[in-house]
């Protein structure tokens, strides 16, 4: 599942937003809408209820970072590829299983 949630997150860093400058509330909405649609299709062991946890997980990188900030974050993990899959779950571990244990 894990892999899920950073295919989600390295989705985001798409072409059509490399090309044009999009506002913060731009970038914000894309990541949810991508991150969501990535998580929601798969099913992480020990959490009931996939769709809470989603969206649990989705705003803890919201509350945390800007636009600008997951844009970069996604295509840096993009550039490292496993390695950078790694490195992000790491940074948000703390927050992912606290979703886990609240659904």
């Amino acid at each position: 599942m894990k892999r899920t949630l950073l295919l989600a997150l390295l989705l985001f860093a798409t072409p059509a937003l490399a090309q044009t400058r999009p506002s913060d509330a731009q970038l914000r909405e894309q990541f949810r809408t991508d991150f969501l649609r990535g998580c929601q299709a798969g099913r992480t062991p020990g959490v009931r209820n996939q769709r809470n946890y989603c969206n649990c997980f989705v705003n803890s990188y919201l509350a945390r970072y800007n636009g600008q900030t997951l844009g970069a974050i996604a295509a840096q993990a993009n550039q490292l590829g496993g390695r950078g899959a790694a490195l992000v779950d790491l940074m948000m571990s703390p927050e992912r299983q606290a979703c886990a244990a609240r659904s």
